[in-house]
């Protein structure tokens, strides 16, 4: 590849779901996740962690925000300023991304063909909501992005990033698959050995049992308030609470799944049948022009 860039790896959160927990060294197949994405980024000229108490190769420089926990828009800033000779791409990374070498792939592959007309690039499992921390810009347009947000401290990675001008990569979901909580673990370590390029089944985030005992609970809960439990599309519920938790805001995650029930609902009471995909798409657009959280006093 004979793209020139940087890595920067934001790994400064504090895992508090899952028992505070390092992510990055959390392990699958024997392999812990920051290694992958080391394996995957070699070729980098500067590699840079963004966190503490990782132990890393020699030549992968590590930083912290100051003062810590100040969010990933703060490490992202930490990270870029511990770029001594800045490469004009820089790789962004969450830390807890499950298996990033088929997603490094395509953004080094994307970047390498020189878009003129975009400051950089990011994946989408969904929809064309793009991973803020999983893609590739110009470093000198990520700078000045850092410049202009000013305040960096507890800001998201969309208030920082959605000013550049952005092209979205769509890959397979479980290509950004990231882990946040110990269920997300388990289900991943279940799996066994992961390989972002291979073809596999529809993610469900758990084993076939699980998603029996879902179902059967589903059937209850809607027999006991007298709602059809067809109506109910666990799939497409888990999907739309992870764009709104990581596109808006996690505690609106529910809310917007329960607005959606309502909408449901509403059509099912006129005798309608709903159509959940347009549904969501509507409540995933309103995403776009809703106040930022950091934006409100």
């Amino acid at each position: 590849m004979s793209l020139v860039y940087d890595l920067v790896v934001v790994a400064g959160g504090s895992g508090s779901r899952l028992g505070g927990a390092v992510k990055t060294d959390l392990t699958l197949g024997g392999e812990r996740l920051l290694d992958r994405t080391l394996a995957a980024t070699q070729d980098a000229r500067t590699r840079v962690l963004v966190g503490q108490g990782i132990e890393v190769p020699d030549d992968v420089v590590v930083t912290l925000e100051d003062p810590p926990s100040g969010g990933p828009a703060a490490g992202t800033a930490s990270g870029l300023a511990a770029v001594t000779d800045p490469a004009p791409w820089t790789l962004l990374l969450a830390g807890d991304l499950v298996d990033t070498a088929a997603g490094i792939r395509a953004l080094l592959e994307a970047a390498a063909v020189d878009p003129t007309d975009t400051d950089g690039i990011c994946l989408s499992g969904h929809a064309d909501h793009p991973q803020w921390l999983f893609g590739i810009h110009r470093t000198a347009a990520l700078r000045d992005a850092v410049a202009a947000l000013g305040t960096v401290r507890d800001r998201s990675m969309k208030a920082l990033l959605s000013p550049l001008r952005l092209q979205t990569l769509a890959v397979d979901p479980d290509t950004v698959a990231d882990i946040d909580t110990p269920r997300d673990y388990e289900a991943w370590q279940a799996r066994g050995p992961h390989d972002a390029s291979a073809p596999r089944e529809p993610k469900m985030r758990d084993d076939a049992m699980t998603v029996a005992r879902w179902r059967a609970w589903v059937e209850m809960a809607a027999a006991a308030v007298d709602v059809d439990p067809t109506a109910v599309d666990i799939a497409r519920i888990h999907t739309l609470t992870k764009v709104i938790a990581h596109t808006y805001d996690r505690p609106m995650a529910p809310v917007g799944s329960y607005i959606m029930g309502m909408a449901v609902g509403a059509a099912l009471a006129q005798g309608e049948q709903p159509d959940r995909a347009s549904l969501q798409r509507a409540i995933e657009r309103s995403l776009d022009r809703a106040p930022r959280p950091e934006e409100q006093s």
